[in-house]
C-alpha cells in the first residue's frame, strides 16, 4: 500500500512510498502526489494548464530514486515511459477513462527473472462505470 491524497497518516505508519524487489527488479509503489502541500499546488496548475506529465517527472524521480521501475497513479493518465533506463508507469484508472471518450483501463507489468520489465495498459473496451454501476456501452 502507498498513500494516495484521500489516505490520512496517522503517526507515520503509512509510508508515501513503499519499496520491493520482483525477480530482482527494484520498484518504488508511490501515488504520485507528494506532499500536502505539492498535491494543493498541483490543483491548481491542473485547474489552468491542464494535465502535464512533466509537472509530475521530477517528484517520481526523486521519490523512485534507485528503482528500475516506478509505479504511480494520481492523475489517472495512462502513462509508460522509459527515462535513462527507469520505467515510470501510471495504470490509468478501471473506473473511468482520463479524457473524455478514452476507455477506462487497467495496468499489467511483466517481470521476468533475467530482469526484463514489459509493461501494458490494457482497455476496458465497450464498458465504463455510470453512477457505480459498470454498463455496456453500444
Amino acid at each position: 500500500m502507498a498513500c494516495g491524497n484521500r489516505d490520512w497518516r496517522f503517526f507515520g505508519k503509512e509510508k508515501w512510498v513503499n519499496r520491493l524487489e520482483l525477480a530482482g527488479v527494484s520498484v518504488a509503489l508511490m501515488h504520485g502526489h507528494g506532499s500536502w502541500l505539492n498535491y494543493i499546488v498541483d490543483k491548481g496548475y491542473y485547474l489552468f494548464q491542464g494535465y502535464r506529465f512533466q509537472r509530475y517527472k521530477p517528484l517520481l524521480k526523486r521519490a523512485g530514486k534507485g528503482a528500475k521501475v516506478i509505479v504511480f497513479g494520481h492523475t489517472h493518465f495512462p502513462e509508460v515511459i522509459w527515462d535513462d533506463g527507469q520505467l515510470l508507469f501510471n495504470p490509468g484508472s478501471a473506473g473511468f477513462g482520463s479524457k473524455r471518450g478514452q476507455d477506462p483501463g487497467w495496468g499489467l507489468l511483466e517481470i521476468f527473472a533475467d530482469g526484463k520489465v514489459v509493461p501494458k495498459i490494457i482497455p476496458l473496451q465497450g464498458f465504463q462505470l455510470v453512477k457505480g454501476k459498470w454498463i455496456q456501452r453500444d
